[in-house]
């Protein structure tokens, strides 16, 4: 790590007036990015694309998988650096699903990779997995990891919005403002050919905009609870 994780992490507790404990906490698991999207596509994840493909509902995701796997978009998602948090409730959910993957290949595949997961979740509550990065892509792997992180270290306080916009633009700011780069996020982003990235982008910008100015970390954490039961 060129980054000194658990150190930013720390920060980020500060700022926000979060408990921070990390026993039995903070892990992760490397996937490489097919990997990432098998999880991705079978846990659910809201982008806009595997909604189009068909993951919306969840006995649907078995044989969607498989079609998605087949095209063009799958490998423009394989250019993407992504990364997830999952639970041992969402695990066990989505083990259930991989039986039902109708092509004998992928679905071996999938079981492989929950095995992974159960094996490095162990008794925790919670794993952060993120996808093996390219030489290009190194330098975002820090971050993407931060992210997850601080999206276990939101929910180990309580504080996880409904929506899931609303909790990435949270985690997002939260994970820049350490970074030193939260204040990109202060005037509103522009359109990006990216759907699920542009949505990063406006929801980040909204919680910059009710942050702004806020200094006092006690602050910070009443509008992030505030944040978390409207939204």
């Amino acid at each position: 790590f060129k980054m000194d994780i658990k150190r930013k992490l720390k920060e980020v507790a500060k700022e926000f007036d979060l408990k921070f404990d990390s026993k039995n906490k903070f892990t992760y698991l490397v996937l490489s990015k097919r990997q990432m999207i098998i999880r991705n596509f079978l846990g659910g994840c809201p982008d806009p694309i595997y909604i189009r493909h068909g993951n919306k509902v969840s006995k649907d995701r078995p044989l969607k998988l498989v079609e998605y796997l087949k095209t063009k978009d799958f490998q423009g998602d394989l250019k993407k650096e992504v990364g997830t948090v999952i639970s041992g409730k969402e695990l066990i959910e989505e083990i259930k699903l991989t039986s039902k993957i109708p092509d004998d290949k992928i679905r071996k595949e999938a079981q492989e990779i929950y095995n992974k997961v159960r094996i490095t979740l162990g008794p925790k509550n919670k794993l952060s997995i993120i996808c093996k990065p390219s030489k290009r892509d190194l330098k975002c792997f820090d971050e993407v990891l931060l992210h997850e992180f601080v999206h276990e270290l939101m929910e180990s306080n309580r504080i996880r919005p409904k929506s899931w916009k609303w909790n990435e633009g949270l985690v997002t700011y939260a994970t820049f403002l350490v970074l030193n780069k939260h204040k990109k996020f202060k005037k509103s982003p522009k359109p990006r050919k990216d759907e699920m990235a542009h949505t990063y982008d406006l929801y980040t910008h909204k919680v910059a905009l009710l942050l702004k100015d806020v200094r006092k970390p006690e602050r910070r954490k009443k509008l992030i609870l505030g944040i978390s039961k409207r939204y």
